[in-house]
């Protein structure tokens, strides 16, 4: 998914951002939730991880 902002002429075509089947903003909605989500999960899951290694030692 391209995170945007584009840049016209060298990455693609200003014709091919505005085609009425172009994704490009639809792949930047998308890619916003796409990393909230892959970072949550990353920080949940460290967190997680640290708690469970501590858990043991307080055993």
């Amino acid at each position: 998914m391209h995170p945007g902002p584009i840049n016209r002429g060298v990455e693609m075509d200003d014709a091919l951002v505005e085609c009425s089947r172009s994704r490009y903003f639809k792949q930047i909605r998308n890619g916003v939730s796409a990393r909230m989500a892959a970072l949550e999960w990353t920080l949940n899951s460290t967190a997680t991880s640290r708690h469970a290694e501590r858990v043991p030692e307080m055993l």
